[in-house]
């Protein structure tokens, strides 16, 4: 009985994972999964203890000039066994998990002390923003965490954009927005990312305090060839104009995307075209 419910505990979060209202069967190939997910989470919180993690830097820069005007923290896992692993393997696990919280307070902190050694080492500084999932934005103490690190460094808050992805739009939208203000009150910049993506509520566009619209580089992979594209990329970048929201590019890799960039001015781009973390 107790293999039974556990292999059958399996295939409902399977069936969750692949958007729910749908049914799954328990198979070894989905015990494999399970197993290898257990290990992992086991060597990310191992990770954290000894010091694994990194953070690097991938600067945005404006269109009409090339000045850099902020620099995103990502981060990098060396694993001693694994070598470098992709965010893309661990993020959604810590998601599930929970991990995501103490690894985005460890995130922040960093990023509060690289802009600290900055400051005192005379290096021009420009603000760094920091990804926040769904289950960060959430917790009812995130602002105090922030503006606790902000002092502990002597930090200005307008060093510091956080940058909020649509899913967190889903959200009961009057404990949304009155978060996006307390946030905005103590002066943090704020950054829609992978705009495009996900809800794209417009109602939430016209009424959050929100100071930058990163554009999903789905987007930006076919504007090449193809101009249905094209003429999304327009439409977001006339419309954020119009709500006076700074527009940022992503995924920007070659220098026909970076031209169309410029003739449709849009204000920023973020990618390879520029720079790798």
């Amino acid at each position: 009985a107790e293999t039974l419910l556990k292999n059958a505990d399996m295939a409902m979060y399977k069936a969750k994972e692949n958007g729910r209202n749908n049914f799954q069967f328990f198979t070894e190939e989905l015990n494999r999964i399970v197993i290898g997910n257990l290990e992992l989470e086991d060597q990310l919180y191992k990770a954290l203890r000894e010091n694994e993690f990194e953070i690097h830097f991938q600067p945005k820069i404006t269109v009409t000039t090339g000045k850099i005007i902020s620099a995103e923290a990502l981060i990098r896992w060396h694993a001693p066994k694994r070598g470098l692993v992709s965010p893309a393997s661990f993020i959604p696990l810590a998601e599930n998990t929970g991990f995501i919280l103490p690894l985005g307070d460890w995130v922040i902190e960093q990023a509060c002390k690289v802009l600290r050694s900055w400051l005192d080492n005379d290096i021009p500084v420009v603000p760094v923003s920091i990804n926040l999932s769904p289950r960060q934005f959430n917790q009812p103490n995130l602002l105090k965490k922030i503006q606790s690190l902000l002092g502990k460094y002597n930090l200005p808050a307008e060093l510091l954009i956080l940058e909020i992805t649509e899913n967190c739009l889903a959200n009961d939208q009057q404990d949304f927005l009155r978060t996006l203000e307390d946030m905005k009150k103590v002066g943090l910049q704020i950054a829609i990312d992978d705009f495009g993506k996900g809800y794209s509520n417009m109602h939430y566009l016209k009424t959050m305090p929100v100071d930058y619209l990163k554009v999903d580089r789905s987007f930006m992979s076919s504007i090449e060839i193809d101009e249905k594209s094209r003429a999304i990329y327009r439409a977001i970048i006339s419309l954020a104009h119009n709500l006076d929201l700074f527009v940022i590019a992503e995924g920007v890799e070659t220098e026909t995307q970076f031209e169309f960039l410029r003739s449709i001015k849009c204000d920023a781009i973020q990618g390879y075209y520029y720079s790798m973390p």
